[in-house]
């Protein structure tokens, strides 16, 4: 379960979006002078049904000589990563759900896991903001929607291949912003969280179309504004922050003569607080990968 909790971390800020045209690129070239890096807006879960990945993905890995992740990624499965999750996610003072929540988020939650099998009783402990990200697996896993993602599948490839790699941000990092999700909107969270797990399967098709399209804008228009609106703290701590966390790092790596690709959530590269426009704002060039 952990891997696919880390992956969905920002599935839980969409909703449902309309259709688009198969047109652009998610995969974006960065330079200045003779010196640049790629950077690929990824999904962290996908199914079988999505490979082959678009083409410009294969294309800007085939230039680099270096991956740089989000995570490490073989860190997301380890012991290691297990306790820190549970460090993280559960409450430690004898708090339980049934404190933090009102009897009617409660009990729309029971009912939530009882139809698919589950007890309320075995996340009593679990603080909400992390308990809204397991609820959004749960749904994908009973849908056969929590494979591979674009991460995953570069990791492998990269190794086989023995490209190194680098990450962004450690797992305590992803953990921080995780468990911090909700904090004074416990029920507000619970219910978005079962509100859009219920309707997952419809959202995704459309995310990994807007995806597959490199439509920026439409991602912005249902993901930023949703999340400023409702979740300002939300979208704050879990792109903002990170997006200014990792900038000069991408910054350093665009002072070597190596040929970097840096994969991040597609969410990551969208809006004014993404790093496309952050990056063109300090005079990067920044443009488009398209398919050969």
């Amino acid at each position: 379960m952990l891997t696919s909790i880390k992956k969905t971390l920002l599935i839980i800020i969409l909703s449902s979006f309309t259709h688009f045209l198969f047109a652009e690129s998610s995969v974006w070239k960065v330079s200045k002078g003779n010196n640049q890096l790629f950077l690929g807006g990824t999904i962290h879960l996908l199914s079988k049904q999505d490979y082959p990945l678009p083409p410009e993905f294969d294309q800007a890995y085939q230039q680099s000589q270096l991956l740089v992740f989000e995570v490490e990624p073989d860190l997301v499965n380890s012991l290691a990563a297990q306790q820190k999750f549970i460090e993280y996610a559960m409450y430690t003072d004898g708090t339980t759900l049934s404190d933090v929540l009102d009897q009617a988020t409660y009990r729309l939650l029971s009912n939530f896991l009882s139809v698919r099998g589950l007890s309320v009783d075995g996340f009593k402990t679990m603080k909400p903001g992390m308990l809204s990200v397991v609820l959004t697996v749960l749904e994908l896993q009973r849908l056969g929607l929590a494979g591979q993602g674009v991460d995953e599948f570069f990791n492998k490839k990269s190794k086989k291949d023995n490209k190194p790699q680098l990450a962004l941000e450690t797992i305590d990092d992803q953990f921080q912003a995780l468990s911090a999700l909700g904090a004074g909107r416990e029920n507000d969270v619970i219910r978005h969280s079962i509100n859009e797990a219920e309707k997952i399967s419809s959202t995704m098709q459309k995310i990994k179309q807007a995806w597959r399209a490199g439509d920026n804008q439409a991602l912005l228009d249902i993901t930023v504004k949703q999340s400023l609106d409702r979740f300002p703290g939300l979208y704050d701590a879990l792109l903002v922050q990170r997006n200014n966390r990792w900038l000069p790092q991408i910054e350093n790596l665009l002072t070597t003569a190596e040929v970097e690709y840096v994969l991040v959530g597609a969410l990551h590269l969208v809006g004014d607080d993404g790093l496309l426009t952050l990056l063109g704002n300090r005079g990067y060039k920044v443009e488009r990968v398209l398919s050969r």
